[in-house]
């Protein structure tokens, strides 16, 4: 069996998209993480990875650094892709096409490498072209978690649904963040596959301290582990 992909998207920034990221490959284990939220890198940042040549150097045929956060879980770095991406050296099209480009070499790179991974996630910027996500569906099989917070649940009549369902539209699951006690009862809750509780964050920014947070809420640990063996069923 090849490597399998799911990238994780949503239309909004800080909706929990990272950290969902984050809490999947600590999860499952067996997965290369890909920061490719080049607005922010945030993902490198919550690894603790240095801030060496990424995802992007392989792109242009540099050496890349792999960051090892445990045996079997590893992350290749954004902060290259960001800090071009920030000083306008570089347009989103022009980042998506390298990515898919390293994308569609990593399949051949683990099994040389010998990783010991079978699931690439990829950590993506807000709202990316709906074509991009057809794009990895199409050519990569890669599965599609879409994450947005609870005004999916709770405005049903806001006019950001609309763009809330053509993204809807590509997901191979949907899940709401940050809901409170009382939104179980909400109509929206029944578009939802999955959705996770507010909890308190840490004031450690670390994937570990991030992860555990997230997991105490029994309802959140459910839903993550739902998620988790979606990936490793498809």
């Amino acid at each position: 069996m090849g490597v399998k992909f799911a990238i994780v998207y949503s239309v909004d920034g800080g909706v929990g998209k990272t950290t969902l990221a984050t809490a999947i490959a600590l999860e499952k284990e067996r997965v290369l993480l890909i920061d490719a939220d080049w607005e922010k890198a945030d993902l490198s940042a919550l690894f603790g990875a240095p801030r060496r040549p990424g995802w992007l150097s392989g792109y242009y045929g540099k050496d890349v650094y792999l960051h090892k956060v445990k045996p079997n879980i590893y992350l290749l770095p954004g902060f290259d892709a960001a800090a071009l991406y920030q000083r306008g050296d570089m347009t989103d099209a022009e980042l998506f096409d390298a990515l898919f480009q390293v994308l569609s070499a990593l399949p051949d790179a683990v099994a040389e490498e010998r990783l010991p991974v079978d699931t690439i996630v990829v950590d993506t910027p807000k709202a990316p072209q709906l074509t991009w996500i057809e794009k990895l569906q199409r050519r990569l099989k890669a599965q599609a978690f879409f994450i947005a917070d609870r005004r999916l649940v709770v405005r049903l009549a806001d006019v950001k649904m609309q763009i809330y369902g053509k993204y809807m539209r590509y997901a191979s699951l949907v899940v709401a963040n940050m809901l409170e006690k009382e939104d179980e009862k909400m109509p929206g809750i029944k578009m939802m596959n999955a959705y996770l509780n507010r909890v308190k964050m840490p004031s450690e920014y670390t994937a570990e301290a991030v992860h555990k947070s997230l997991l105490s809420n029994r309802r959140n640990k459910e839903a993550v582990r739902m998620l988790v063996r979606w990936i490793k069923e498809r």
